[in-house]
Protein backbone atom coordinates (compact mmCIF):
# COMPACT_ATOMS: atom_id res chain seq x y z
CA UNK A 1 0.00 0.00 0.00
CA UNK A 2 1.24 3.64 -0.76
CA UNK A 3 0.17 5.73 2.34
CA UNK A 4 0.79 9.64 1.25
CA UNK A 5 -0.38 12.79 2.91
CA UNK A 6 -0.36 15.76 -0.02
CA UNK A 7 -2.76 18.33 1.28
CA UNK A 8 -2.09 21.49 2.20
CA UNK A 9 1.59 20.37 2.62
CA UNK A 10 1.88 21.59 6.31
CA UNK A 11 2.51 18.01 8.51
CA UNK A 12 3.38 15.98 5.23
CA UNK A 13 5.06 12.58 6.27
CA UNK A 14 5.42 10.79 3.21
CA UNK A 15 6.38 6.77 3.43
CA UNK A 16 5.94 6.32 -0.22
CA UNK A 17 5.22 9.40 -2.15
CA UNK A 18 3.31 9.43 -5.33
CA UNK A 19 2.19 12.83 -5.25
CA UNK A 20 3.59 15.78 -6.44
CA UNK A 21 2.55 19.84 -6.20
CA UNK A 22 1.04 20.01 -9.54
CA UNK A 23 -1.22 16.46 -8.19
CA UNK A 24 -2.36 18.41 -5.41
CA UNK A 25 -3.46 21.15 -7.79
CA UNK A 26 -5.28 18.77 -10.23
CA UNK A 27 -7.01 17.32 -7.70
CA UNK A 28 -9.04 20.62 -7.05
CA UNK A 29 -11.02 19.53 -10.58
CA UNK A 30 -11.88 16.36 -9.53
CA UNK A 31 -12.61 16.64 -5.50
CA UNK A 32 -15.35 18.55 -3.21
CA UNK A 33 -12.99 20.99 -1.55
CA UNK A 34 -12.84 23.11 -4.70
CA UNK A 35 -16.58 24.57 -2.94
CA UNK A 36 -14.58 25.22 0.08
CA UNK A 37 -11.38 26.63 -1.74
CA UNK A 38 -13.68 28.90 -4.12
CA UNK A 39 -15.61 30.03 -1.15
CA UNK A 40 -12.49 30.89 0.69
CA UNK A 41 -10.99 33.27 -2.07
CA UNK A 42 -14.20 34.81 -2.64
CA UNK A 43 -14.37 36.22 0.89
CA UNK A 44 -10.86 37.20 1.15
CA UNK A 45 -11.11 39.18 -2.04
CA UNK A 46 -14.30 40.84 -0.78
CA UNK A 47 -13.43 41.75 2.94
CA UNK A 48 -9.56 42.43 3.03
CA UNK A 49 -8.95 45.79 3.43
CA UNK A 50 -7.60 48.02 1.04
CA UNK A 51 -3.64 47.08 1.00
CA UNK A 52 -4.29 44.61 3.48
CA UNK A 53 -2.11 42.18 5.28
CA UNK A 54 -2.77 38.43 4.50
CA UNK A 55 -1.46 35.29 5.90
CA UNK A 56 -2.24 32.11 5.03
CA UNK A 57 -0.87 28.91 7.31
CA UNK A 58 0.25 25.79 5.83
CA UNK A 59 -0.53 27.44 2.69
CA UNK A 60 0.95 24.44 0.68
CA UNK A 61 1.45 24.99 -3.48
CA UNK A 62 0.12 28.35 -2.66
CA UNK A 63 -3.02 28.10 -4.54
CA UNK A 64 -5.20 29.83 -2.53
CA UNK A 65 -3.36 33.08 -2.31
CA UNK A 66 -2.06 33.11 -5.93
CA UNK A 67 -6.05 33.10 -6.61
CA UNK A 68 -6.13 35.64 -3.72
CA UNK A 69 -3.61 37.72 -5.57
CA UNK A 70 -5.14 37.27 -9.44
CA UNK A 71 -8.32 39.01 -7.22
CA UNK A 72 -6.84 41.44 -5.30
CA UNK A 73 -3.08 42.07 -6.83
CA UNK A 74 -2.88 45.09 -3.92
CA UNK A 75 -2.96 42.54 -0.78
CA UNK A 76 0.74 41.99 0.77
CA UNK A 77 -0.29 37.75 1.09
CA UNK A 78 2.17 35.46 3.11
CA UNK A 79 2.50 31.87 2.86
CA UNK A 80 3.76 29.74 5.55
CA UNK A 81 4.60 26.30 5.05
CA UNK A 82 7.30 23.76 5.84
CA UNK A 83 7.56 21.70 2.69
CA UNK A 84 10.49 23.07 0.51
CA UNK A 85 9.03 21.21 -2.52
CA UNK A 86 5.51 23.06 -2.06
CA UNK A 87 7.18 26.46 -1.63
CA UNK A 88 9.53 26.01 -4.36
CA UNK A 89 6.34 25.20 -6.50
CA UNK A 90 4.51 28.02 -5.10
CA UNK A 91 7.17 30.59 -5.41
CA UNK A 92 7.60 29.61 -9.25
CA UNK A 93 3.62 30.46 -9.19
CA UNK A 94 4.09 34.02 -8.11
CA UNK A 95 7.32 35.88 -6.47
CA UNK A 96 5.20 38.47 -5.72
CA UNK A 97 3.89 36.62 -2.48
CA UNK A 98 6.13 35.92 0.83
CA UNK A 99 6.55 32.35 0.92
CA UNK A 100 8.11 31.20 4.66
CA UNK A 101 9.30 27.54 4.84
CA UNK A 102 9.09 27.11 8.96
CA UNK A 103 6.58 24.74 11.34
CA UNK A 104 3.60 26.57 11.71
CA UNK A 105 3.80 25.34 15.46
CA UNK A 106 6.85 27.17 16.28
CA UNK A 107 6.50 30.47 13.53
CA UNK A 108 5.12 33.49 14.84
CA UNK A 109 5.18 37.85 13.21
CA UNK A 110 5.19 40.59 15.61
CA UNK A 111 3.32 42.52 12.94
CA UNK A 112 -0.43 41.09 12.93
CA UNK A 113 -2.41 40.88 9.77
CA UNK A 114 -6.06 41.68 8.34
CA UNK A 115 -6.76 38.23 7.82
CA UNK A 116 -5.16 34.94 8.96
CA UNK A 117 -6.25 31.80 6.70
CA UNK A 118 -5.91 28.08 7.72
CA UNK A 119 -7.54 26.22 4.20
CA UNK A 120 -7.87 22.47 4.49
CA UNK A 121 -4.72 21.95 6.63
CA UNK A 122 -5.71 22.05 10.44
CA UNK A 123 -6.35 18.42 10.18
CA UNK A 124 -2.22 17.58 9.43
CA UNK A 125 -1.49 18.73 12.85
CA UNK A 126 -1.40 15.96 15.41
CA UNK A 127 -4.82 16.70 17.64
CA UNK A 128 -3.09 18.21 20.46
CA UNK A 129 -1.93 20.83 18.07
CA UNK A 130 -4.32 21.69 16.79
CA UNK A 131 -6.34 24.03 19.33
CA UNK A 132 -2.58 25.78 20.19
CA UNK A 133 -2.56 26.61 16.11
CA UNK A 134 -6.27 27.93 16.51
CA UNK A 135 -4.79 30.24 19.83
CA UNK A 136 -1.71 31.33 17.63
CA UNK A 137 -3.67 32.48 14.79
CA UNK A 138 -5.83 34.67 17.36
CA UNK A 139 -2.56 36.26 18.34
CA UNK A 140 -1.75 36.86 14.83
CA UNK A 141 -4.63 38.93 13.45
CA UNK A 142 -5.33 42.42 14.43
CA UNK A 143 -8.31 43.06 16.87
CA UNK A 144 -10.48 43.91 14.26
CA UNK A 145 -9.49 41.60 11.52
CA UNK A 146 -10.89 38.26 10.40
CA UNK A 147 -9.44 34.59 10.77
CA UNK A 148 -11.02 32.30 8.35
CA UNK A 149 -10.49 28.40 9.15
CA UNK A 150 -12.09 25.47 6.46
CA UNK A 151 -11.18 22.36 7.38
CA UNK A 152 -13.02 18.53 6.60
CA UNK A 153 -14.79 17.22 9.32
CA UNK A 154 -15.81 13.62 10.62
CA UNK A 155 -18.79 12.76 12.58
CA UNK A 156 -17.88 12.84 16.60
CA UNK A 157 -16.82 9.81 17.93
CA UNK A 158 -15.72 7.51 20.56
CA UNK A 159 -12.08 5.63 20.71
CA UNK A 160 -9.71 4.95 18.40
CA UNK A 161 -12.13 1.85 16.34
CA UNK A 162 -14.60 4.46 15.88
CA UNK A 163 -12.89 7.25 14.94
CA UNK A 164 -11.56 4.79 12.00
CA UNK A 165 -15.02 4.10 11.30
CA UNK A 166 -15.57 7.26 10.94
CA UNK A 167 -12.99 8.60 8.84
CA UNK A 168 -13.88 5.36 6.62
CA UNK A 169 -17.12 6.58 6.17
CA UNK A 170 -15.90 10.16 5.16
CA UNK A 171 -12.68 8.83 2.63
CA UNK A 172 -15.62 6.56 1.26
CA UNK A 173 -17.47 9.21 0.67
CA UNK A 174 -14.86 11.68 -1.12
CA UNK A 175 -13.98 8.40 -3.22
CA UNK A 176 -18.02 8.18 -4.23
CA UNK A 177 -18.98 11.77 -5.05
CA UNK A 178 -15.65 11.90 -7.10
CA UNK A 179 -17.17 8.92 -9.04
CA UNK A 180 -20.73 9.93 -9.45
CA UNK A 181 -19.47 13.10 -10.24
CA UNK A 182 -17.46 12.38 -13.61
CA UNK A 183 -18.42 9.65 -15.99
CA UNK A 184 -14.51 9.13 -16.23
CA UNK A 185 -12.08 10.29 -13.29
CA UNK A 186 -8.03 9.80 -13.89
CA UNK A 187 -6.78 6.29 -12.00
CA UNK A 188 -4.15 8.93 -10.30
CA UNK A 189 -7.26 10.59 -9.17
CA UNK A 190 -8.69 7.56 -7.42
CA UNK A 191 -5.26 6.85 -6.10
CA UNK A 192 -5.36 10.47 -4.55
CA UNK A 193 -8.74 10.04 -2.39
CA UNK A 194 -7.28 5.89 -1.47
CA UNK A 195 -4.82 7.76 0.03
CA UNK A 196 -6.20 10.18 1.97
CA UNK A 197 -8.04 7.32 3.35
CA UNK A 198 -5.11 5.50 4.51
CA UNK A 199 -3.28 8.54 5.90
CA UNK A 200 -7.03 9.19 7.99
CA UNK A 201 -7.15 5.25 9.25
CA UNK A 202 -2.99 5.24 10.08
CA UNK A 203 -2.81 8.47 11.70
CA UNK A 204 -0.79 10.57 9.90
CA UNK A 205 -3.36 12.91 9.44
CA UNK A 206 -5.97 13.86 12.49
CA UNK A 207 -9.18 14.86 11.20
CA UNK A 208 -11.83 15.96 14.12
CA UNK A 209 -15.92 16.65 14.09
CA UNK A 210 -16.99 20.09 13.43
CA UNK A 211 -18.29 20.48 17.00
CA UNK A 212 -14.78 20.06 18.38
CA UNK A 213 -13.31 22.73 16.06
CA UNK A 214 -16.51 25.19 16.99
CA UNK A 215 -15.26 24.46 20.77
CA UNK A 216 -11.21 25.55 19.91
CA UNK A 217 -12.95 28.56 18.76
CA UNK A 218 -15.34 29.52 21.34
CA UNK A 219 -11.98 29.52 23.82
CA UNK A 220 -10.18 32.01 21.66
CA UNK A 221 -12.81 34.07 19.73
CA UNK A 222 -15.52 36.49 20.35
CA UNK A 223 -17.89 35.24 17.59
CA UNK A 224 -18.18 33.25 14.42
CA UNK A 225 -20.18 32.10 11.66
CA UNK A 226 -20.41 28.82 10.04
CA UNK A 227 -20.63 27.47 5.84
CA UNK A 228 -21.12 24.13 5.25
CA UNK A 229 -19.37 23.80 1.80
CA UNK A 230 -19.83 19.87 1.02
CA UNK A 231 -22.20 17.29 2.45
CA UNK A 232 -21.62 13.90 1.92
CA UNK A 233 -24.53 11.43 0.96
CA UNK A 234 -24.91 8.16 2.68
CA UNK A 235 -23.33 8.60 5.73
CA UNK A 236 -24.32 8.79 9.55
CA UNK A 237 -24.92 12.34 11.00
CA UNK A 238 -24.89 14.48 7.90
CA UNK A 239 -25.55 17.75 9.89
CA UNK A 240 -21.67 17.19 11.40
CA UNK A 241 -19.50 15.79 8.27
CA UNK A 242 -18.61 17.35 5.41
CA UNK A 243 -16.31 20.30 4.16
CA UNK A 244 -16.60 23.69 6.25
CA UNK A 245 -16.06 27.93 6.43
CA UNK A 246 -16.00 29.56 9.65
CA UNK A 247 -15.14 33.14 9.58
CA UNK A 248 -13.87 34.20 13.38
CA UNK A 249 -14.09 37.69 14.72
CA UNK A 250 -11.70 38.70 18.03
Amino acid sequence: MVICTIFGGGMMEMHESIASPQVYEDSMLWMPWKEMHAKTVGFVSANAPRNGRVLDLMCGTGKLLRDIHAKRPDLQLMGVDNSAAYLQYARSGCSDIAWVESDVRRWFHAEPFDIVVCHGSLHHLPLADQPNLVKTMRALVKEDGLVIVADACVREYDGEQDRRLAVLELGAAYLREMISANQYVPALMLQVGCNILASDLASTEWKSSARQHEEWFLWNFRSFTTEKTWEPQQVPDKDGVGEFVWVLRP
